[in-house]
C-alpha cells in the first residue's frame, strides 16, 4: 500500500517457496498488531483489522484532515485489512474492511 511507503511483508529467505495463502512476514523495522473490532488486540489465528508502526509510514493525506484521522491513529497505520497471524508469524489476508474503489471515466467527443 502507498501509504506505508514500502514493502509489508515478504517471504523468509530461507524458504524456495513461501507458505500456501501466506503474504508472508513482517519485514525488518515494521512493527504491527492485530485489532478485533471491540478494539481488543488478537492472538495468533485470531482475525482482525492489521496495523502497521513504521519509520517509513506516510505522515497522512494531502488536503484531506478527515482521512488522516480515520486512517493514521496514534502513530499507527490502520490498513483495512482483515488478517490473521500464525504461531509461525505467517500473515493471510481474509478480508478487505475498507472498500475504496476510485474510478475516473473521461468522455471523449
Amino acid at each position: 500500500m502507498t501509504e506505508a511507503c514500502t514493502s509489508i511483508t515478504t517471504s523468509k529467505v530461507t524458504q524456495k517457496i513461501g507458505v500456501p495463502g501466506s503474504v508472508g512476514q513482517l519485514n525488518p523495522g515494521i512493527n504491527a498488531r492485530v485489532v478485533k473490532p471491540d478494539g481488543s488486540l488478537a492472538g495468533f489465528n485470531e482475525p482482525g483489522e492489521l496495523r502497521i508502526k513504521s519509520p517509513s509510514l506516510a505522515l497522512g493525506y494531502w488536503n484531506n484532515e478527515q482521512a488522516t484521522r480515520e486512517t493514521f491513529v496514534d502513530g499507527w497505520l490502520c490498513t483495512g485489512d482483515e488478517v490473521m497471524v500464525s504461531e509461525d508469524n505467517e500473515i493471510f489476508i481474509i478480508d478487505r474492511l475498507k472498500v475504496l474503489i476510485r474510478v475516473n471515466l473521461c468522455a471523449t467527443s
